[in-house]
């Protein structure tokens, strides 16, 4: 009996000993478990940096990829709207300086681009194609002439909208025509590029 509450006696002072151990170690347990943390912490921002690190790669890419398919459908698009002939004015009854340009495509349309241009002021001037490759000062008509419209303005850059079914390999030429003396005051020839 005596021995059991020996016995008995050295485990509760073995049990006291061992509860007062890590309190009289604490800041050694404290430093390991700091440190643990601080590298779990450091482990968790490295992942999150590779993660963020990929993630921006991958937008960066998809950015330079849709970029890449916007400048082509551009181009694209620019290649459409090409030039069909263009040519610059001289003078006839009148002086004229500046480029025409019929520009478009099938699928959008065509359209005569004046640019740089500039006229003599005159009373009703019109802007007509004709098949002639060449005007005579003296013409006094133009029989296969397509009226593109009054023209809205004696200089600057112009557009005028050409008529859905026009036969652009017949348009030689662009004139500006007086209709009140059916006189052309200037014209351009125009070449395929």
């Amino acid at each position: 009996m005596r021995t059991q509450s020996t016995l008995s006696l050295i485990a509760a002072l073995t049990l006291a000993l061992a509860a007062c151990a890590p309190a009289s170690d604490g800041s050694a347990t404290q430093s390991a478990m700091d440190a643990m943390h601080a590298e779990e912490t450091k482990t968790a921002m490295e992942a999150m940096d590779t993660m963020h690190a990929e993630e921006t790669k991958t937008a960066m890419e998809a950015m330079d990829a849709m970029h890449a398919e916007e400048t082509e459908t551009a181009m694209e698009a620019m290649d459409a709207m090409m030039t069909m002939s263009s040519g610059s004015f001289v003078a006839l009854q009148h002086q004229g300086t500046g480029t025409a340009a019929i520009v478009g495509s099938e699928a959008d349309g065509y359209h005569l681009e004046l640019k740089g241009f500039s006229v003599d002021d005159g009373p009703d001037l019109h802007v007509v194609l004709t098949s002639l490759a060449t005007v005579d000062k003296m013409a006094t008509a133009l029989p296969d002439a397509v009226d593109l419209g009054l023209l809205s303005s004696t200089s600057g850059d112009l557009s005028f909208e050409i008529p859905a079914g026009t036969d652009l390999s017949q348009a030689a030429a662009v004139v500006i025509w007086c209709e009140d003396f059916s006189v052309p005051f200037t014209f351009a020839a125009l070449l395929a590029p």
